[in-house]
This record gives C-alpha cells, structure tokens and sequence, in this order.
C-alpha cells in the first residue's frame, strides 16, 4: 500500500487512491477479525495474554501503517482534484 501511495504522489495518481481506501477496508476488516480471535484466546487461557498482546500491537500499527497510506492517496486526489471523495 505504501508502494501504491508514493506511486500515486509522484504520478500524481488519483485513481490510485480509491484502490487504496478499498485495501484499507480490507486491512480493517482483516485486524477485527486477528482482534477478536486474539481476545478470544486470551480469554480462555492466561498463558495467550502476554503474546496475545504483542500481536494485537503488530496488527494495530499495521492497520495504522494502511491508514497512513491511504491519507497519501487522499492528499493526492486533493492535490489532483481539489476534492477527497467518499469511500467507494
């Protein structure tokens, strides 16, 4: 995704960025379900809190890390178009 935003910034891309913010729907949907399985874990067996944790801090800062590529792309199609438009 990060490939993609800078791609969309020195191309100045808009279209780029919907892929982007449909990706990031995906990445969402994907660390709700790494969270409420980690959770889950942690739930029924205490030895899963302390890894359990560590991989609910990956999943964050990568779910972060696709938030912070798609406000590229955004920057971009305002750059481009004067306008960020709605999710698809």
């Amino acid at each position: 995704m990060l490939h993609d935003a800078l791609d969309a910034l020195t191309t100045r891309n808009a279209e780029i960025g919907l892929r982007l913010k449909h990706h990031d729907d995906q990445v969402d949907q994907q660390y709700d379900a790494l969270f409420k399985y980690t959770t889950g874990l942690m739930q029924q067996a205490p030895e899963h809190v302390i890894p359990g944790t560590y991989v609910l801090w990956i999943g964050h800062n990568l779910e972060r890390f696709a938030d912070r590529a798609t406000n590229i792309a955004e920057y971009v199609e305002y750059i481009v178009r004067g306008t960020i438009s709605d999710r698809p």
